[in-house]
């Protein structure tokens, strides 16, 4: 059709079959699905809110992708669930659960599960930008399937893509921002805690919401590493990021930033392994939300073991303001045995500032015998100790 159209329904929903809101012309079709502040809200069908060519009905040119909206209390996508707001002249929304950060004045989900086999794609089809996805959840997520919000083939930049729990998040899915001609989108994981760690909850179970994992994020390496092959990857905590498992970064050269309101703890003897994309972190952000952070002085701290190698790109280890205070500090092996940090060709850059006395006092510590190794950048370190003395 060429006028826009809608599909909406409210309260309890099971659905199975296929929904079109097609549109050839500007823009694709809408098609939200409500279940209400206690409602469940699964769907294990087809949601088609794809916008394209209306050059055979009298060229009127490509449309762009529409948008899809699903809340309830609890919703589902199960493994046969394809949700598409794809467009030739680019990709559309998909909202699952929730806006960006629950921010959207819309009604949130307490808990979202996404399916190992459910799809949701945004992709621009011929020329364009990818479309925005969003996973969301007030309370779990978790998150199991496959999405994409690609640029154009013709040209257009990646798309972006958050998928969150404001308590909780399991990610064991994966998410494709790239572009062939522009630039790759944005991935954003921001829960209160981020672990990475190998193994954890299957997001395959829990159909009845009652599996969730509770008070943290947790992504595997290599589910992590594999996201690093396809997008730039932002992981966001109000308070701690934990890495206890190795990241290896085998194909394009993406970039990792880690934003922690609190701490940045690298277990001993875990590897960051990048293939010229740029490491950035930040303790003690401060964007973090005061009531989600845990209190205490903020740290980035390498175990014994650790190391971040980023074959070319740069490495840099911030501390923000959180609460109008920058202090934070930066701690490159713990008194066991050596951390390292090195970058090939690429820059190191470090800044600390100590708390007011004891444990977190110091400004920058690079400890027994730790390496900060670059063959052509530049090293700048910046610590200030917590009594004030550089």
């Amino acid at each position: 059709t060429a006028q826009a159209s809608s599909a909406v329904v409210s309260s309890v929903i099971n659905q199975a079959g296929v929904i079109q809101a097609r549109r050839l012309e500007s823009q694709g079709g809408e098609i939200v699905l409500r279940g209400g502040d206690e409602g469940t809200v699964m769907v294990a069908g087809t949601l088609d809110a794809t916008g394209g060519s209306a050059g055979a009905a009298g060229g009127r040119g490509w449309a762009m992708g529409g948008r899809i909206d699903v809340r309830g209390a609890q919703v589902g996508l199960t493994a046969t669930a394809k949700l598409d707001a794809s467009g030739d002249a680019g990709g559309g929304t998909i909202l699952v659960g929730g806006g960006f950060q629950g921010h959207d004045g819309g009604p949130n989900a307490q808990q979202t599960v996404v399916w190992p086999g459910a799809t949701l794609t945004a992709d621009a089809r011929v020329q364009g930008p990818g479309g925005t996805l969003v996973v969301w959840a007030d309370g779990s997520t978790q998150y199991g399937g496959i999405a994409s919000a690609r640029g154009g083939a013709l040209g257009g930049d990646g798309g972006s893509a958050e998928v969150s729990g404001k308590e909780s998040l399991f990610f064991q899915g994966t998410v494709d921002l790239r572009s062939p001609l522009g630039q790759t989108g944005h991935l954003l994981l921001d829960p209160k805690f981020i672990l990475i760690q190998a193994g954890g909850p299957d997001p395959a179970t829990g159909q009845t919401f009652g599996n969730n994992p509770g008070g943290s994020a947790t992504i595997s390496g290599t589910t992590l590493g594999t996201a690093l092959n396809t997008t730039f990857v932002t992981l966001q905590a109000n308070s701690d990021i934990t890495v206890d498992d190795n990241v290896t970064q085998t194909g394009l050269a993406f970039g990792l930033q880690l934003q922690a309101g609190r701490s940045i703890i690298f277990n001993a003897n875990r590897v960051v392994t990048l293939n010229g994309g740029n490491f950035d972190a930040t303790i003690n952000h401060g964007a973090a939300v005061a009531v989600q952070r845990d209190p205490g002085v903020a740290q980035f701290v390498m175990n014994s073991g650790a190391q971040i190698l980023t074959n070319g790109g740069k490495a840099a280890v911030d501390v923000g303001a959180f609460g109008g205070a920058n202090v934070g500090e930066v701690r490159i092996g713990n008194g066991t045995g050596p951390a390292t940090i090195s970058t090939g060709g690429g820059s190191i850059f470090l800044n600390g500032r100590g708390g007011a006395g004891g444990s977190g006092a110091d400004g920058i510590r690079v400890d027994s015998g730790s390496l900060l190794q670059t063959t052509s950048g530049d090293v700048s370190l910046f610590g200030n100790g917590g009594a004030g003395t550089d």
